[in-house]
């Protein structure tokens, strides 16, 4: 009988130590009370594997540089999207999904360097299309854009592309050659994008 006891004891023990270690988020399992033969209550609860390992699955991330450079050039007070450029994840699993993305552009050239260019360049957005046709614009940052929204789930095997929003805010004046001077660009030369995925 002490046997019995000491079986069910730990039976139970184990039993709350699976529950506390659930996610938060994870819905409350629900725990059933029975008496066995010997009269003694019994606790049984049925934990789902889905909900206790799909949160801690491993993800991996892998990252592209695009096909070609990223950038704007524009007359004075004009607004414009440029060419879209493009990232090949082609060689990922075709059952990797996505977790998040991130853009990262690395370092802007303006005016192609030339100081006798007068005009300011400034991107606004940034609009990411996954291979399946998804598409966001999130607002632009020089020092990268991260997504975990938007394409979480979404398949991320394929050819990702994005394009740039932008608006040169000097401002013409009639004068032809300040206007000529007022023109600018922004390019940015070697723009990465990381997919961090997981395969299901």
């Amino acid at each position: 009988m002490k046997k019995s006891r000491k079986i069910v004891a730990m039976l139970m023990g184990l039993s709350m130590s699976m529950a506390v270690s659930v996610p938060a988020f994870a819905a409350e399992p629900e725990v059933a009370v029975s008496k066995s033969a010997s009269g003694e209550t019994v606790y049984t609860q049925t934990v789902s594997m889905d909900e206790l390992v799909a949160p801690y699955a491993t993800s991996s991330s892998k990252t592209v540089t695009a096909n070609s450079s990223l950038g704007l050039a524009l007359d004075a007070g004009e607004s414009d999207i440029s060419t879209p450029v493009s990232f090949r994840f082609t060689t990922l699993p075709s059952n990797a999904k996505v977790r998040s993305i991130q853009i990262k552009p690395g370092s802007g050239v303006i005016n192609n360097n030339n100081s006798n260019m007068l005009g300011a360049v400034m991107f606004t957005s940034i609009t990411v299309t996954s291979p399946d046709g998804k598409t966001a614009s999130l607002s632009w940052k020089a020092s990268g854009m991260t997504d975990n929204t938007y394409f979480l789930n979404k398949k991320a095997s394929g050819t990702w592309t994005a394009y740039v929003t932008g608006t040169n805010i000097a401002q013409p004046t009639g004068n032809p050659l300040w206007d000529l001077r007022a023109a600018g660009s922004l390019v940015y030369k070697s723009p990465q994008m990381t997919i961090s995925y997981v395969l299901e």
